[in-house]
């Protein structure tokens, strides 16, 4: 629910920026919201629908919901933007987070109590986040550079050896 709100309230603000500040600063929190939904809603799938039939079906209409979000959202992003300004983009994000806000309410339970004694993991979190960035810097400034700078080297180098660092971690961690 953190997550519908901040990307409702974030989109609500960036269709009303009057720069590009305030414009990027909104699709950054846009950006934030947007991480805490996705790993919450196949772990919502997970532990709302029964193991074997059910839960398979529901992770099928996950899957097919989110892929035919991705062609509906653009090909519905060109006509907004055509006929009703870039702006009508963030816009339509408002109701939507509104409803599913307003129906989570509804149909959600409280989290149940966790496991006592159980910490957050820093260093899996971090050689995992780093190393999956390293990956992403190297690939997206390797083709813009035409050569191999030092940025795109290194960037490559910690996209390989961070997530074998990960491994290692995990492996050893008491809560991975």
């Amino acid at each position: 629910m953190l997550g519908l709100g901040l990307y409702g309230i974030s989109s609500l603000a960036g269709g009303l920026a009057t720069g590009p500040g305030l414009l990027v600063a909104a699709r950054a929190v846009q950006g934030v919201g947007g991480a805490f939904l996705f790993p919450a809603t196949p772990t919502l799938v997970g532990t709302l629908f029964a193991a074997g039939r059910e839960r398979d079906r529901a992770y099928s209409v996950w899957g097919a919901a989110g892929g035919s979000g991705l062609v509906v959202g653009a090909l519905l992003g060109g006509a907004l933007t055509q006929y009703l300004g870039w702006r009508s983009v963030l816009y339509v994000n408002v109701p939507l987070a509104l409803i599913a806000v307003a129906a989570a309410f509804r149909l959600l339970t409280p989290d149940t109590a966790r496991r006592a004694g159980r910490r957050f993991d820093p260093p899996g979190a971090l050689t995992s986040t780093l190393g999956v960035t390293g990956v992403v810097v190297a690939l997206v400034q390797g083709p813009e550079s035409g050569r191999l700078p030092a940025t795109v080297v290194l960037s490559a180098m910690a996209g390989t050896a961070l997530p074998a660092a990960f491994l290692l971690v995990e492996t050893r961690t008491r809560d991975p």
